[in-house]
């Protein structure tokens, strides 16, 4: 688990009071590097962490691997260890639910796949050569895939959206 002493807690402490603003909300917002998306960042020990989990981690002493720093409050840039609490990522992903933050990602299939090298016409052609009984190395030469991709496309563990 990530762990702090008492000293450095209090020279944390420090640090990050003087490099925030208290606001009406009750928020203490910091004022040092942001990320992009809003969320302070701090070196601690030579290493880059987000300044509410060093926020978390000088009131607390303590977290275990895997917990998050958690936001009651909303506020990205809050470094109030009031506004904190240690979670899970899964209790990080009901809390954007449940206060209406959570943006699935769009997975793109197919052709609409940036990274696609095939495309529904090919992976047609794919399974009717193999159907019709050629080998699936052959086909993957041809084709310029592997042999595995092959056995998945025919499987339907591959573009399976295609008939």
């Amino acid at each position: 688990p990530a762990t702090m002493g008492t000293d450095e807690r209090a020279r944390l402490t420090l640090r990050r009071r003087s490099r925030s603003v208290r606001t009406d909300d009750g928020c203490l917002v910091w004022q040092g590097s942001r990320m992009a998306n809003g969320y302070g960042r701090i070196s601690v020990r030579n290493r880059t962490m987000y300044a509410h989990r060093a926020a978390l981690l000088a009131s607390t002493g303590a977290l275990a691997p895997g917990t998050l720093a958690l936001h009651s409050c909303d506020n990205p840039s809050c470094v109030e260890p009031s506004h904190l609490r240690a979670g899970s990522p899964g209790e990080n992903t009901q809390d954007a639910r449940e206060r209406g933050r959570w943006e699935p990602v769009a997975v793109a299939y197919g052709s609409r796949n940036g990274q696609a090298r095939l495309d529904a016409d090919v992976v047609r052609k794919v399974r009717s050569r193999v159907g019709a009984g050629e080998t699936r190395a052959a086909v993957a030469r041809d084709v310029g895939v592997s042999r595995q991709t092959v056995s998945d496309i025919v499987a339907r563990r591959l573009w399976a959206h295609v008939e």
